[in-house]
């Protein structure tokens, strides 16, 4: 089997929390003088996928010491990623993924503004075979080669591909035994805790009371009742609102939809439009986040005028990333015929400078 082992900075919940949860004290230099670390995210839900990260790796995985994969492939299917972490003064198993793709170089998601996350990654998996273990299940002890000896656990770098011998035989079938009898207490979480039951019962008396006292950040806590909410109303602003919270949850797929909704329920609603063009680039739906960018334009007030030069860049950034240079310099000519912006037509010319 294809495993790998990755030794990253110790913290609970690997969804993007640093503030009010743990300061990362371990994972190396980096982490340790700025208190952050960049596989905070690695159990982060993005859209039904964990993006893996782990320091120390240049840039290029030696993926061909996994069975069965060439130096030419620039992926590994069907990986088992183990995360591990320093828990007082031992190594311990934090979680881990199964059926993962690891890629030979450092691969960055695909970033808008409507993400914010300008994040790296080494592995991807679907949300569904991720497993991060609960602070008391991180009891499965990886050894430190320096201490144990060599090829029996970690040694200088933070990955550890346990392709010897003697990992074969006597650590990897444990760990895999310690897996099949952990995978319940997951606690990361999974896309189906962001999808609509069904339910259409009438909200009770104590879930108006819960919903009412929710945060406006409380976005997942929202969702189960903004469903039952919608599904009795069947109107536009409860549609909005799970889309909202939708994306806000990073669930960009789904939050499209609702958008779409909200907008179909009432197209006075120009806002729940105006949410697309960015979160189908999100999606790397680039043709339909062009055609709505084109909608928009349609319906434009002749005054927005920043608005016109966001919608100018989206569609030529849509053409750029999609191969399609001709067109996306004929609307970043639009931009610096157009734009009353300095600084804007200043990019645009570079941009398309960059293009010929």
């Amino acid at each position: 089997m294809k495993i790998i082992f990755c030794n990253i900075a110790y913290l609970r919940y690997y969804d993007g929390r640093i503030a009010g949860e743990l300061t990362p004290s371990t994972g190396g230099r980096w982490v340790k003088e700025n208190a952050d670390a960049h596989e905070k995210w690695n159990f982060l839900n993005m859209d039904s996928v964990c993006y893996g990260y782990v320091q120390g790796l240049s840039d290029n995985m030696h993926i061909e010491r996994f069975e069965g994969v060439s130096k030419s492939n620039a992926t590994a299917e069907d990986v088992t990623v183990v995360w591990c972490a320093l828990k007082g003064d031992k190594t311990v198993i934090a979680g881990w993924y199964e059926h993962a793709t690891a890629y030979r170089e450092l691969q960055s998601c695909f970033y808008t503004p409507i993400s914010g996350l300008n994040r790296a990654y080494w592995f991807e998996t679907r949300a569904e075979n991720a497993y991060l273990l609960p602070e008391e299940k991180r009891t499965f002890e990886i050894s430190r080669a320096s201490q144990t000896g060599t090829g029996t656990g970690f040694g200088q770098y933070n990955y550890w591909f346990a392709d010897n011998e003697y990992a074969k035989k006597n650590i990897i079938p444990e760990v895999l035994k310690f897996i099949e009898n952990n995978r319940q207490y997951r606690i990361n979480t999974q896309t189906e805790e962001f999808l609509d039951s069904g339910d259409t019962s009438p909200l009770s008396d104590y879930e108006l009371s819960y919903l009412q006292s929710l945060s406006n950040d409380q976005y997942k806590e929202f969702l189960k009742y903004g469903y039952k909410l919608f599904n009795q109303q069947q109107d536009a602003d409860s549609a909005y609102y799970i889309a909202e919270a939708l994306e806000n949850c990073f669930q960009y797929s789904q939050a499209t939809e609702w958008y779409k909704k909200a907008y179909l329920l009432d197209n006075e609603l120009v806002c729940a439009l105006e949410r697309l063009p960015y979160l189908y680039q999100q999606c790397n739906r680039l043709e339909e986040s062009t055609g709505c960018s084109l909608e928009l334009l349609g319906i434009l007030e002749d005054d927005e005028d920043d608005v016109r030069d966001e919608l100018y860049c989206i569609i030529a950034d849509n053409y750029t990333w999609s191969g399609n240079t001709k067109t996306a310099i004929e609307w970043l000519n639009r931009i610096i015929d157009e734009s009353s912006n300095n600084e804007l037509i200043e990019q645009a010319e570079e941009v398309k400078a960059s293009l010929k």
